[in-house]
């Protein structure tokens, strides 16, 4: 909790970068852009093995969204930490996807 209510204004504007970016020429509604989230599980040598919406994304009309962004997500390599042993170990992780128009409204 921060008693400076200047500082808390600031916190509370403060936004997380999405993990991944998608340009598309438009989104619905001539919005500017949509965020979505992802619950993905990467598996020892650093592959998507499964991804699925998280639970903020849940809902037919983010389907569309999760199936494009899980697409692109299983074309990337994320990282393959070791366990105690040194062994690869597979892991979960949330990603924020932020799709963002391009074209013209």
């Amino acid at each position: 909790m921060v008693d400076d209510s200047r500082q808390q204004e600031e916190i509370e504007g403060l936004t997380r970068a999405p993990d991944m970016v998608l340009e598309v020429a438009r989104l619905p509604d001539g919005a500017e852009a949509k965020e979505i989230a992802l619950d993905l599980l990467i598996d020892p040598t650093g592959a998507v093995k499964l991804c699925d919406a998280g639970a903020k994304s849940e809902g037919p009309e983010n389907a569309p969204y999760v199936e494009a962004a899980c697409q692109q997500a299983r074309t990337m390599t994320a990282g393959s930490p070791t366990g105690q042993a040194a062994i690869s170990t597979a892991y979960v992780m949330s990603w924020t996807v932020r799709f963002q128009a391009t074209g013209p409204d």
